[in-house]
């Protein structure tokens, strides 16, 4: 489904612990909260 990035709550090099929120996404008049899967490093955002 076709959505528009609406926030971006993460940066490159930051450590993030599984659940944290990366990003928001706008589809459908909807807002869905995309969080990291597993902790890490965010090494890209593409």
């Amino acid at each position: 489904m076709p959505g528009t990035v609406t926030a971006v709550q993460a940066a490159v090099g930051d450590e993030v612990a599984a659940g944290t929120p990366l990003l928001v996404v706008e589809a459908m008049k909807m807002e869905h909260v995309l969080t990291a899967p597993v902790a890490g490093t965010v090494t890209e955002l593409g």
